[in-house]
């Protein structure tokens, strides 16, 4: 089969690779789309590893839909399903995987290894994709990008007339940026990316460019003084979080969404002195799907945030075009076009 080899140093191989093998409890699955995160950007920008031979993971890729073409002693899993898959693993005993959410098993895992033809995956984070949803659709409600949105603002009590601050325009923002439109509230996204703060217009953001204004006054005039009543950071950056926060009204919520690992923030006047609610979300659980096939029914937009098809031959240019942030959400697919 063929799949994408992370080479280091924003370099990427499509390689001839063995199809994988299954254990008991697992399936293989054709994989009929995946899409690039933006996590996976820090593995492509990093040197190459010194030692290649201890290497288990050929791609982050983590995000994807399939068709299973083989199974293991997998439950109910048959030939001919059609999948998404929840990509946290765990040991399947504990407390917190037997309630059915095993973000936090002591033996998490993930499934990784997606941009490739084939992948085997154990049966349990296989949740089944309606036969009428596009294999390419259907990634991005199975994935990160719209199950962050909908885990996050499922905490999140939202009234009339709400404003919303969403801080980066990557997938996890696009994300929200959907979710918001969906649901109603007026959203103001601080984004530096040109093609990224036209693409969200499809959800009539106001947009703030941060390189050529005051970001936080900006937004100050947008809302007559009063700020954000939810604020989200899903650029993960230093500057991102504390625009996140110094914006957000008092009493507002704030939500952690973006996948850097530290920032400086001043806990006074950022939390105590406004009395904020904080969350932080990483990933979703199960059900937070079968809520967005349902807000999917119900009109829930999510072709905007779908901009380019690749095969997995053109991974090179797929990975620089998304590096560049001159798309949306990149997904590979068979022929390359929509599935």
């Amino acid at each position: 089969m063929l799949g994408v080899q992370f080479l280091g140093n924003s370099k990427v191989e499509v390689k001839d690779m063995p199809t994988p093998s299954l254990k008991p409890g697992e399936i293989l699955l054709k994989v009929e789309a995946s899409a690039i995160c933006g996590s996976e950007m820090g593995a492509f920008r990093s040197p190459p590893p010194q030692d290649s031979s201890t290497i288990t993971m050929f791609n982050p890729g983590h995000e994807l839909v399939g068709t299973v073409t083989e199974t293991n002693d997998a439950g109910n899993s048959k030939v001919g399903d059609r999948v998404a898959i929840n990509i946290i693993t765990g040991c399947g005993k504990c407390t917190t995987c037997r309630k059915g959410d095993r973000r936090f098993c002591e033996q998490q895992g993930y499934v990784m290894n997606a941009h490739a033809e084939y992948i085997a995956v154990p049966a349990y984070t296989c949740m089944p994709l309606p036969d009428d949803l596009p294999f390419d659709l259907g990634v991005l409600i199975g994935g990160d990008t719209l199950g962050v949105a909908y885990h996050a603002l499922s905490k999140v009590t939202i009234k009339p007339r709400s404003t919303a601050l969403v801080v980066g325009a990557g997938p996890v923002g696009s994300g929200f940026v959907a979710m918001l439109n969906y649901l109603g509230v007026r959203t103001i996204l601080v984004e530096m990316s040109p093609y990224r703060r036209e693409l969200m217009k499809h959800y009539s953001v106001e947009t703030v460019d941060p390189t050529a204004t005051d970001a936080l006054a900006t937004i100050k005039e947008l809302t007559n003084g009063k700020s954000a009543d939810i604020s989200i950071d899903a650029s993960g950056k230093d500057a991102g979080v504390n625009l996140a926060l110094d914006a957000v009204s008092k009493k507002g919520t704030m939500i952690f969404a973006g996948a850097g690992r530290e920032a400086k923030i001043n806990p006074w006047k950022h939390f105590l002195e406004k009395e904020i609610t904080a969350y932080g979300v990483w990933y979703f659980v199960d059900n937070d799907y079968y809520g967005l096939l349902e807000a999917y029914r119900n009109g829930l937009n999510v072709k905007p945030l779908l901009t380019h098809h690749f095969p997995l031959k053109d991974a090179q240019q797929a990975y620089d075009v998304f590096a560049a942030a001159q798309a949306g959400k990149v997904v590979f697919t068979p022929t390359g076009s929509a599935a």
